[in-house]
């Protein structure tokens, strides 16, 4: 029963988590609006990498996923259980 309580917690979080950046979203447009009506200039957004795009891109982030050192050793693993002989 603690196990639902805890699940139940979580998933109420992530949708509490998921309105704010909704909400914030879809306010964004008026409140820049309401800035410059009162001749503020709205917040900058933090500077933030874009996010590629394209084929290449996602090879690339693949490709350097696929180094990763936990990624590395689960394959490995993987490897070592396959020449196993059957038991």
């Amino acid at each position: 029963m603690p196990d639902h309580f805890r699940d139940a917690a979580y998933y109420l979080k992530r949708a509490g988590e998921h309105t704010k950046l909704g909400i914030e979203e879809r306010f964004r447009p008026i409140e820049a609006r309401i800035a410059g009506f009162l001749g503020r200039a709205p917040e900058p957004e933090p500077e933030s990498e874009p996010e590629p795009r394209g084929i290449r891109a996602v090879t690339r982030r693949v490709r350097a996923i696929e180094k990763h050192p936990a990624i590395e050793g689960a394959r490995a693993r993987v490897e070592r259980r396959r020449e196993r002989p059957p038991a």
